[in-house]
């Protein structure tokens, strides 16, 4: 019986025994990896729950079964590491693969526990350890950011099967002459052109929604940059109504405070956490731009997701966005100005958005789920068989 392990830091939802995931990890994304055998394990960290919001989903199924470890990024998991080891050791030990997500501490902890049989690891890098500790962890995730870095450049450098999600920028930082494949973690089902041609139909309203997704608990998805955006816009041409609507939980009140202190307090509107897939789509398809203003971005999988509609995307000239956009639509961090001119241009010039939004659009196959999950499949099915 092949018995499949998938190992990162993911923090599932468990109520009444079943598990739940917010959007990377549902039961339809796992059985991709349950796929390549008759069982899978995923080794990951768990938050019980008495009650279940609706915009999760569920990730317990049939051949899906879960290690739990807790969270070893405090003090109290630091003293339990060899615990976990041990844990990690008797999991996976007749695993017939092992596919481990870096940066995180449990692939990490997984990736060393099987050093000795990593011909049959899988490393699926997804993120820049330091800038996932650093910027936003944990008081000791900024203290071990240098030591999870490094460790996982070894990890990855001394790996026989590696996934990169970027086509350069990953590879730089964590770089492997071994057995590679890029393959994105964002993977979508880019609309057909009838669609595009309706976005076009609706556009030229006189009040322009521009949308941006991400936790507001972050300083890095820019969202102080996206209100400058606004208000500098508002400056340029009031006879248009600039909205800005940010996507994401977590804490409003320094964002309240910024639309304030620059007076478009009623141009941002907060709409929460929306349920990931058909949620976000539909939020991303009533937009008239999408902004990434990240100081700190791997890849961007909200990009590739507005992409995939036709919605223009903006973003900074940071990580792995410049492989994803032209480099018309990029910008150096923090330059709201130029942002703002851009969308203002755009605006005024219906050829010109027109031409952006197909552009990117024709770019976001490349990411197509047919693509993607084949090259994926081949990959490690290679690796499974070798």
């Amino acid at each position: 019986m092949n018995k499949i392990i998938l190992a990162h830091d993911h923090k599932f939802k468990l109520h009444n025994g079943i598990y739940y995931s917010g959007a990377s990890l549902s039961y339809s994304l796992l059985e991709i990896y349950r796929d390549f055998g008759d069982e899978l394990v995923v080794i990951s960290r768990v938050e019980k729950v008495n009650l279940v919001d609706e915009k999760v989903n569920r990730s317990s199924g049939v051949g899906v079964s879960f290690c739990t470890l807790p969270n070893m990024r405090s003090l109290k998991g630091l003293f339990d590491v060899w615990g976990n080891f041990k844990k990690i050791k008797l999991a996976t030990s007749d695993a017939s693969l092992i596919i481990v997500k870096l940066p995180s501490f449990i692939g990490l902890l997984t990736f060393l526990a099987n050093i000795n049989k990593r011909e049959k690891i899988v490393v699926e890098v997804i993120g820049n350890a330091f800038e996932a500790n650093f910027l936003h962890g944990s008081i000791l995730g900024k203290v071990f950011a240098l030591f999870e870095h490094y460790l996982t450049r070894f990890s990855i450098r001394f790996s026989s099967n590696v996934i990169y999600i970027t086509s350069n920028y990953l590879q730089k930082i964590y770089p492997n002459n071994k057995n590679t494949v890029v393959c994105s973690n964002a993977i979508v089902q880019p609309v057909i052109e009838s669609t595009l041609i309706k976005r076009y139909g609706n556009k030229r309203s006189r009040i322009i929604k521009i949308g941006l997704i991400g936790s507001l608990d972050v300083e890095y998805k820019g969202h102080d940059t996206a209100i400058k955006v606004i208000s500098s816009l508002q400056k340029k041409d009031p006879s248009v109504v600039w909205e800005l609507y940010f996507v994401g939980g977590g804490d409003n009140a320094r964002w309240l405070k910024l639309s304030s202190d620059l007076s478009v307090e009623n141009n941002v509107i907060f709409k929460g956490a929306v349920r990931s897939g058909e949620g976000i789509f539909s939020f991303i398809d009533s937009m008239d731009f999408m902004l990434q203003p990240s100081t700190v971005e791997a890849q961007g999988r909200c990009i590739i997701e507005a992409m995939s509609r036709g919605c223009p995307v903006l973003g900074s000239k940071i990580g792995g966005i410049p492989e994803l956009l032209d480099s018309t639509m990029i910008f150096d961090k923090f330059d709201y100005t130029s942002m703002a001119e851009k969308i203002l241009l755009l605006t005024n010039n219906s050829d010109l958005y027109q031409n952006s939004s197909r552009v990117q659009w024709e770019a976001s196959k490349e990411f197509s789920y047919s693509t993607v999950e084949n090259k994926r499949r081949k990959f490690i099915q290679e690796v499974l068989n070798k």
